[in-house]
């Protein structure tokens, strides 16, 4: 089980199925949602904060669907 730090300093375990959630809100479709989910999986590290994630993720859905990388971009941090 990996952590993440969070932008609150709280550490929560590594969850992959946020990644599909919000790359499929974000207008990826289900199967590009899984590959971005999967290759952000095998980079994450003990304690890597959730800003570092992000930035994967925006990375590589950029790649796949350039408007829902626009939209992902958009979403709030909460």
């Amino acid at each position: 089980m990996v952590m993440v730090k969070k932008r609150s300093g709280k550490l929560e375990e590594f969850n992959s199925h946020k990644i599909v959630s919000s790359c499929t809100k974000a207008g990826a479709s289900l199967e590009s949602a899984n590959e971005v989910a999967e290759t952000v999986s095998k980079k994450v590290y003990e304690k890597i904060p959730t800003s570092k994630i992000r930035t994967m993720i925006l990375s590589e859905l950029t790649k796949h669907s350039k408007s829902a990388a626009e939209k992902f971009k958009k979403f709030k941090r909460k």
